[in-house]
């Protein structure tokens, strides 16, 4: 086996992240920082108990938020959630009202960097739309859901700030239960109609996807999807998983103030 195979072995990675872990956790032994690291399902840290913060979940994403909410338990009084992934920083403002008061976003690095109040932003989106934000974020392109082809996250947000409370109301539904309401679906469908012709009458994707095609012959991956791709996004094992996260944790006495949570996407 060449050096390159076995550093790209999944088995390598996963051992070599054990043993990095520790070896951190040993490193800041002693120190006044309170340090934590996770490995597989396993959290560890160097000053206090960290077992209520162990977790399946296998994207840093969700985890990140799930040690942000265990250091408000604590007592953090400013947050501060370090990370260049758009997936967290949605997550952070979907459960911002479970955050401290004075939560950051920080994101970008040297003259790029910046820090983000989130308290603003949800201000400024209301208590639907941010309710919302999960389901549309993953609709319109998240890391590990596909987007529409030809619109990028600006459109669709476009398409999203001007959308009907019915609209707002079927992505706020989306992972939220297991069978899919027709009346979402047919919501949804009225968006993504939107989306592919701003101020169309057109409700019907079907119809949608047949004009363009019979003016302009577009190939068809540019038309908008059919009912049944987008059917299967919603209903199917793409968006539920991403939308419907649900994070439990348990209440702490331990305080500690201005904690600094820091991590990198999944």
């Amino acid at each position: 086996m060449s050096t390159k195979q076995f550093l790209s072995s999944t088995a390598t990675k996963d051992r070599l992240t054990a043993y990095l872990a520790k070896k951190a956790l040993n490193h800041f032994e002693g120190k006044p920082k309170v340090f934590t690291v996770t490995s597989r399902q396993e959290v560890l840290s160097d000053s206090m108990d960290v077992a209520h913060l162990c977790s399946s979940q296998e994207e840093a994403d969700t985890r990140l938020i799930l040690h942000s909410l265990g250091a408000v338990c604590r007592g953090a009084t400013e947050l501060y959630i370090r990370s260049p992934d758009t997936d967290v920083f949605i997550l952070a403002i979907y459960r911002y009202h479970q955050l401290c008061r004075k939560t950051y976003f920080v994101t970008g690095v040297g003259n790029k960097k910046r820090v983000i109040s989130l308290g603003p932003i949800v201000s400024a989106l209301g208590d639907e739309k941010d309710e919302a934000l999960p389901g549309f974020h993953a609709l319109s392109g998240a890391d590990i859901t596909g987007r529409f082809a030809g619109k990028g996250k600006l459109t669709c947000w476009q398409a999203f700030s001007t959308c009907s409370m019915e609209v707002v109301s079927a992505f706020a539904a989306l992972g939220t239960s297991e069978k899919l309401k027709a009346d979402t679906e047919r919501a949804i469908e009225t968006f993504v109609c939107q989306l592919y012709e701003p101020g169309s009458t057109v409700v019907d994707i079907g119809d949608l996807r047949w004009k363009p095609f019979t003016k302009k012959q577009l190939q068809a991956e540019k038309l908008p999807p059919t009912r049944g791709a987008l059917h299967e996004a919603i209903a199917g094992h793409i968006i539920r998983p991403w939308c419907g996260v649900r994070i439990t944790f348990l209440t702490l006495t331990y305080h500690h103030n201005n904690l600094r949570v820091e991590g990198r996407g999944g």
